[in-house]
């Protein structure tokens, strides 16, 4: 009578064995500390340099300028002046050898409609010319997503109440229409990431009454939307997401489970393999956890920092890993 009960446990425990995410070690580099600390500021990457605009500054204010990171020379080139306004919680993608920057809020309460920033900018490294386009037609602009190919841009799921508004960006047309809300999950808040890579986009996490794990992938030509596996650790918001040429990173971010005072920040790293549709744990943030930090890839190394702690100090790190 007790032989079932054994092979019933012994079953468990290989079917627990088994549903373990795989973890691999990856050596991680510090790299020059930027000049200053930045909390959800815009990140890019074009050619072989990272862009950094905008963001929280360790004194509370709003920051407008630009800071470079070039890897060949393990240098920042920091308070470079953009026209754009002060802000937090923007958005930035590229396409080509332009990036895309706008949205996010200027200050104040996040609520406050009148601080919520429509402005769109293409971009261009060469000369550094910023160019101004045709605005964001939403008020949803507060921690969105962006993600682009060599047509167009989308634009959404930002902040001003739970949104599950999607928007395209025409590169050609300057213009903007809306994309039918076709996607399956439950419209959410409080910065979703989106990436894209080798053509292919990929949208997850936020937080919708609880934090989210979930992982998506756009398909342009259907503007449908197609389930990935999960993100193998807790649901998140404000975390940093970015691509190199063969991964997409997840790391760090805050969670909350199914009560608002439950929350917990975040120091984990998690690489997407999107050909095999497998997730990999490649160990923690050096230091420490971090909220509203950022990432950008430039060929196979991921560089990544910045953010805040749980007491809302800001990190003045920035960090090298290759895939």
């Amino acid at each position: 009578m007790k032989k079932p009960k054994i092979i019933c446990l012994l079953a468990i425990l290989l079917a627990v064995g088994c549903s373990q995410v795989p973890e691999e070690a990856l050596p991680i580099r510090e790299c020059a500390a930027p000049p200053e600390g930045r909390a959800g500021a815009i990140c890019f990457a074009l050619g072989d340099t990272a862009y950094v605009v905008g963001g929280r500054q360790a004194d509370g204010q709003y920051s407008s300028t630009m800071m470079l990171y070039i890897p060949s020379e393990n240098q920042w080139i920091h308070s470079i002046a953009t026209p754009l306004e002060v802000r937090v919680h923007g958005v930035g993608c590229c396409n080509g050898n332009a990036a895309y920057i706008g949205l996010g809020y200027a200050g104040g309460s996040i609520y406050n409609d009148d601080t919520h920033l429509r402005d769109w900018w293409r971009f261009e490294p060469q000369e550094r010319s910023w160019t101004r386009l045709a605005d964001f037609p939403s008020d949803k602009t507060v921690s969105a997503v962006a993600f682009a190919n060599e047509q167009y841009v989308w634009v959404g799921f930002g902040f001003n109440g739970f949104s599950d508004e999607l928007w395209r960006y025409s590169i050609a047309g300057d213009i903007w229409e809306p994309v039918p809300p076709r996607h399956p999950w439950p419209a959410r808040l409080m910065a979703p990431v989106a990436v894209q890579m080798d053509g292919r986009l990929f949208q997850g996490t936020g937080f919708r009454t609880r934090s989210r794990n979930d992982w998506w992938e756009f398909i342009p030509e259907s503007q449908e939307w197609e389930r990935r596996k999960s993100l193998p650790a807790a649901g998140r918001h404000n975390a940093a997401c970015a691509a190199t040429r063969q991964s997409i990173w997840v790391l760090g971010g805050w969670h909350y489970g199914d009560s608002l005072t439950d929350g917990y920040h975040l120091a984990d790293i998690l690489r997407y393999n999107p050909y095999d549709d497998q997730w990999i744990k490649c160990g923690t943030i050096p230091c420490g956890v971090t909220e509203n930090g950022v990432a950008t890839g430039i060929g196979n190394r991921l560089y990544f920092g910045l953010g805040e702690n749980d007491k809302s100090e800001l990190h003045q790190n920035w960090y090298c890993l290759e895939e």
